[in-house]
């Protein structure tokens, strides 16, 4: 990508940190849905 990838103008580098995040961290899809139920809807933890 060049030093075009790392440009705000194009958001590639937002793009790859999630990538790396993602990899790095793998997150269940359960423990989203827990994340937002907490957060958002204001329901107990159910873990």
């Amino acid at each position: 990508l060049g030093g075009n990838g790392l440009t705000v103008e194009y958001g590639l580098a937002r793009l790859i940190t999630a990538a790396r995040v993602a990899r790095i961290a793998p997150v269940s899809r359960e423990m989203i849905l827990n994340y937002v139920s907490h957060q958002t809807l204001g329901l107990p933890k159910s873990y």
